[in-house]
């Protein structure tokens, strides 16, 4: 539990990210929102570069029309280390769709 919390305010304070209510137990949801354009469209694509790059697994869920990552904790094994990991993945991969984006924009443009 208290590395759910860590990893909720971690990414709650992170520029971009908007988090969903306060974790109860081991899971939270969260997206990044600053982008142009449409949002949950955006958070699918990060879930699949995610997934392409290998270093993390997330899950996605939908809560009220709103697509939504969920960041889960659920190993013993999970050390501090593993959620800065985690979080830099996460930021990592959300700059490099963005700036991905950007380009082709102003290629377009």
């Amino acid at each position: 539990m208290l590395l759910t919390r860590y990893a909720y305010q971690r990414l709650q304070s992170t520029p971009g990210f908007e988090v969903g209510p306060e974790p109860e137990l081991s899971i939270f949801v969260f997206r990044y929102t600053d982008v142009e354009g449409d949002v949950d469209e955006f958070n699918r694509r990060l879930v699949e570069a995610l997934r392409r790059d290998g270093t993390i697994f997330l899950t996605s869920t939908m809560i009220d029309n709103v697509y939504m990552l969920r960041f889960a904790i659920l190993s013993y094994r999970t050390h501090i280390d593993t959620i800065d990991l985690a979080i830099d993945v996460i930021r990592r991969e959300a700059n490099k769709l963005k700036m991905t984006k950007a380009c082709r924009k102003a290629n377009d443009g």
